[in-house]
């Protein structure tokens, strides 16, 4: 039986970010994956043509750590318009940063989303968050939406943009999320933007795996057990030796002792082609404000990855507001929303993701690589440890790399 320095549990992006860390060691690093591909939930798939994330997920260019393992020129990504196209229950609005898309001004400035006060506040926190670090960001407590209230603005904004934008980031419209995390994404916001990588999202955990020279990965190696000594056994019947382990997995699945299971928000994404020639939303997301529509975000990906759809197809992604939400009222709400014929909406693929977003009580945007270890020889990575975001992701698999290294000293 084969003995690893480090053996990573999990092929996700905490995973990944693990291996990564580690590849600049002298470790024997092994990674496990137990399904047939990396990538834990950003994941992308291929159907009749069409590029199709599992759930409608965005990069932003905003994150510090990602910025630097994600370069924008090596995964040609492509930047939604910052800014949002709002759905009432008659007509449409839009709301944009008009310092950094001029041409929005206008319309932005006499747009029914929320009163003069409204914008002037959104402009204010932008750059207030601005000046502040991500850490700093999270120096807040209460909820998202007492938040808002409390910083004053009014029902309207909050029920036309924050609860649609930030419900679709959340999976949550009551904005129950703690207020730190609100305050970390609307900074990353306003500090870049979000992009989709050519091939869809797909493209991080391929690019992370294909930095990896050193590292040992196996795909199709269910872990079913963790021994105190260290072994690892496969559901095959394999077992593994290990010095150090890297846990990039829900631990709840292999670990009894865990004070606390993780909860997570679930989600339903629907995807429909359409003709080319359908309206426009130039480049920007799309959020449904109508109070009884099925519809909470949605966005038209071929404008911003036109590989994403075959020639002459438009492909929109379509966020639900409940998990039992038909493709049927989805559709008929969508071509309202575009003043399109229904008829030229078809039915692509429905994904209903249970364990989409984690739900964090104390948010962070960092934590001492030391309080990733759990016992002698596992560590923790997971954005469940941080923040619910492809940087947390990132983040906790880099410190728990790190706390492996402390440990067996040896430098990465």
């Amino acid at each position: 039986m084969k003995k690893y320095d480090l053996v990573i549990i999990g092929g996700g992006l905490s995973g990944l970010s693990a291996a990564h860390s580690a590849e600049t060691a002298e470790f024997s690093t092994l990674l496990l994956e137990a399904s047939n591909q990396l990538g834990g939930r950003v994941k992308s798939e291929v159907v009749d043509g069409f590029t199709l994330d599992r759930g409608f997920q965005v990069l932003l260019s905003g994150y510090p750590l990602a910025q630097n393992i994600f370069p924008n020129n090596e995964l040609g990504s492509k930047s939604f318009a910052p800014g949002a196209y709002i759905a009432l229950e008659k007509g449409s609005t839009l709301i944009a940063d008009p310092t950094r898309d001029p041409a929005a001004a206008f319309p932005t400035l006499f747009s029914s989303v929320g009163t003069l006060s409204d914008k002037f506040k959104i402009w204010r926190l932008s750059n207030e968050l601005k000046r502040i670090s991500h850490a700093e960001c999270f120096d807040e407590d209460g909820s998202t939406l007492n938040y808002l209230r409390t910083y004053g603005f009014s029902d309207q904004v909050i029920e036309r943009f924050f609860q649609p934008f930030f419900g679709g980031i959340f999976l949550e419209r009551n904005l129950k999320t703690p207020a730190g995390m609100f305050r970390f994404v609307f900074k990353c916001f306003s500090e870049g933007s979000a992009v989709l990588p050519k091939g869809g999202m797909q493209a991080l955990p391929d690019h992370l795996s294909s930095k990896l020279k050193y590292t040992e990965v196996r795909l199709n190696a269910e872990v079913t057990e963790l021994k105190k000594d260290g072994n690892i056994v496969l559901a095959n019947g394999e077992s593994i030796e290990a010095n150090k382990i890297i846990l990039a997995t829900n631990p709840s699945q292999l670990i009894d002792q865990l004070d606390e299971k993780i909860a997570y928000q679930s989600t339903v994404t629907q995807y429909f082609s359409g003709p080319s020639e359908i309206k426009s939303l130039q480049n920007r997301i799309g959020l449904d404000a109508a109070q009884d529509s099925p519809i909470n975000n949605f966005a038209r990906i071929d404008e911003v990855q036109a590989s994403c759809a075959p020639e002459g197809r438009s492909l929109w992604s379509v966020t639900t507001r409940q998990l039992d939400n038909n493709p049927q009222e989805v559709r008929q709400r969508l071509s309202e929303i575009l003043n399109a014929d229904e008829q030229d909406f078809e039915f692509i693929k429905s994904y209903q993701i249970h364990d989409a977003l984690p739900i964090i009580k104390s948010p962070k945007y960092d934590i001492a690589s030391e309080q990733t270890q759990l016992t002698s020889n596992i560590y923790l990575a997971g954005d469940y440890l941080l923040n619910g975001s492809i940087e947390g992701a990132l983040l906790s698999g880099k410190n728990a790399a790190l706390a492996v290294k402390e440990t067996l000293e040896l430098s990465i």
